[in-house]
């Protein structure tokens, strides 16, 4: 087992992606996966789906679109009709587990049984998402 986690400071946040591998002589191995926490810089609060989003079903609709739409550009439909009946893109926490926010938006990472073989990032932009964000947290959009 051996793991690699990068710390960000951004406008209200200190985040962190956590890379995990774990390693045997058993088939299909390396696996990877990825874990994330995002804490408000001002109480030392995580920052969660709950606390982010003024309505959580919409907010987790809008990131399952996007997602949906930026891997639509890049696999096979054969593919995307399977992750659609897989239910990998509705709006469930555990659809979109690690996250960080960037100046770009919602920095989405996927372990790699999510969406195929190696890990996978999808960057919603703030744009799509920007009418959810609670007011005390729209800094974190700049």
């Amino acid at each position: 087992f051996d793991s690699k986690g990068v710390l960000q400071f951004g406008a209200l946040t200190v985040s962190e992606i956590l890379v995990s591998q774990y390693n045997t002589s058993e088939p299909r191995m390396p696996m990877q996966s990825v874990s994330s926490v995002v804490c408000d810089e001002r109480s030392g609060v995580p920052i969660t789906w709950d606390n982010l989003f003024l309505d959580k079903r919409v907010g987790l609709s809008r990131l399952g679109d996007a997602t949906e739409a930026a891997l639509a550009a890049v696999a096979p439909p054969d593919r995307m009709r399977d992750w659609q009946r897989q239910g990998q893109f509705a709006p469930v926490e555990i659809n979109f587990k690690a996250w960080i926010p960037t100046a770009e938006g919602i920095e989405l990472h996927f372990p790699e049984f999510q969406f195929g073989g190696g890990l996978k990032v999808v960057t919603v932009p703030w744009t799509q998402v920007a009418d959810q964000i609670r007011p005390e947290f729209a800094p974190i959009m700049h």
